[in-house]
C-alpha cells in the first residue's frame, strides 16, 4: 500500500503551502473550527479534542492519537479523508500487478 500518497500534515506552514491555511490554521491538529471525524464502527462523530487534556487531536500524518478502549486508530482530518477518496477514484486498486509494478504506480502518483 502506498499510504494514499499522503504528505505529512504538520503545522501552519503545511496548510499554507496546500492553500488551506484558512480552514486548517494549525495544520493537522483538529480544533472546534475544523470538521469532526466520523467513527464508522460506532456510527457517530468523534470528538475533535482529547478528552483527557482538552487539546486538539492530531491527524495520523501529524503524530496521530493513542488507541483507546473504543477505537484503535486515530482519525484523519477531513482534508486528508478527501485526499484519500480522490486517490481511490483516480487510481482504483490494481489487480493482477506484481509488487514492483504496484510500487511504481505509488511512486508516480
Amino acid at each position: 500500500m502506498c499510504s494514499f500518497t499522503l504528505a505529512h500534515f504538520v503545522g501552519s506552514a503545511t496548510s499554507e503551502s496546500w492553500d488551506i491555511g484558512d480552514e486548517y490554521p494549525d495544520g493537522g491538529t483538529s480544533s472546534a473550527a475544523t470538521p469532526w471525524g466520523y467513527g464508522t464502527p460506532s456510527r457517530r462523530f468523534r470528538t475533535w479534542y482529547d478528552v483527557d487534556d482538552g487539546s486538539g487531536k492530531d491527524d495520523p500524518m501529524n503524530g496521530g492519537e493513542a488507541a483507546n478502549a473504543e477505537t484503535c486508530f486515530p482519525q484523519f482530518t477531513a482534508y486528508h479523508a478527501m485526499r484519500m477518496q480522490v486517490r481511490c477514484v483516480l487510481f482504483p486498486t490494481p489487480v493482477g500487478l506484481t509488487e514492483i509494478e504496484f510500487q511504481n504506480i505509488c511512486v508516480q502518483s
